[in-house]
């Protein structure tokens, strides 16, 4: 009896044994991220946008699918997460959504200095699987001029974005870490995570706990944490002209921009 908690594509031989020794335990499947056959769908599309070689299947990718045939239930940490592999034809009373937590730093409410300049953050990795091209390509057509938008994270792969051509007002920082992040989010008016594919971005958390307005994608987990247009946005992933439109209203409008920093604190 009891339970058997593991990390995906790790408990399969355990899972096997268990059961053929008659031990009547409970095997469940943590996922981080969506359905693996899911994933790569996404990814390998935004890959053959940019001309970059599609990922083969490994015997890792396979041990993943047979570990999620082998667990009784799966934990996901969003619904979107679910819900991928509902598409992929699990039984929904298979998956277990359970949303990371949080620690809450910041009590009170961050206020933001010089409100007349719009900055906008993002903090994770540089790689096309976040659809930073996508939010970068949107500030550059803001048609607010007093703006600024900082990148925070390593390099991890290909992006689909050349650092060193970057106008002057979108600002790679490296990874930051500490109080150095700390004070970056601080500093900021809004956060953007405009990921093509993600379990529960724990920055969108961190985002909320510095009181940022956040701005996110369907494919981000994003939906389990705010309510589009009210502590942020959340919008397609990989649509330019709807981040353009986010970035627009919070930009001119201070008031909303105060609303919604409000909201995301609460």
């Amino acid at each position: 009896s009891g339970f058997f908690i593991y990390y995906r594509g790790c408990g399969v031989n355990t899972t096997k044994r268990l059961k053929k020794l008659g031990f009547n335990t409970i095997s469940i499947l943590e996922e981080v991220n969506t359905h693996i056959e899911f994933q790569e769908e996404i990814l390998n599309e935004e890959a053959s946008r940019l001309g970059i070689p599609i990922n083969k299947k490994t015997s890792k990718f396979k041990r993943q699918i047979e570990s999620y045939y082998s667990a009784d239930f799966i934990l996901c940490p969003s619904t979107f997460v679910a819900k991928s592999f509902i598409k992929k034809g699990f039984d929904p009373d298979k998956l277990i959504i359970n949303n990371f937590g949080r620690e809450i730093l910041n009590k009170d409410i961050t206020i933001e200095t010089n409100e007349n300049e719009f900055k906008l953050l993002y903090v994770g990795q540089i790689h096309y699987r976040k659809g930073l091209r996508y939010a970068i390509e949107a500030f550059k057509k803001m048609s607010y001029l007093r703006k600024k938008f900082y990148l925070v994270g390593p390099i991890t792969g290909p992006s689909g974005i050349d650092l060193k051509k970057l106008p002057k007002n979108i600002i790679y920082l490296g990874v930051l870490k500490g109080k150095e992040l700390q004070n970056i989010y601080k500093q900021c008016s809004a956060f953007v995570l405009p990921s093509l594919e993600e379990g529960l971005a724990l920055v969108q958390s961190e985002a909320l706990n510095a009181s940022l307005p956040l701005i996110t994608t369907k494919n981000s987990g994003g939906e389990d944490l705010i309510t589009n247009g009210k502590e942020g946005y959340i919008v397609p992933p990989g649509d330019e002209e709807k981040l353009l439109n986010c970035f627009e209203k919070l930009s001119f409008d201070i008031q909303l921009r105060r609303k919604m920093r409000y909201a995301a604190h609460q």
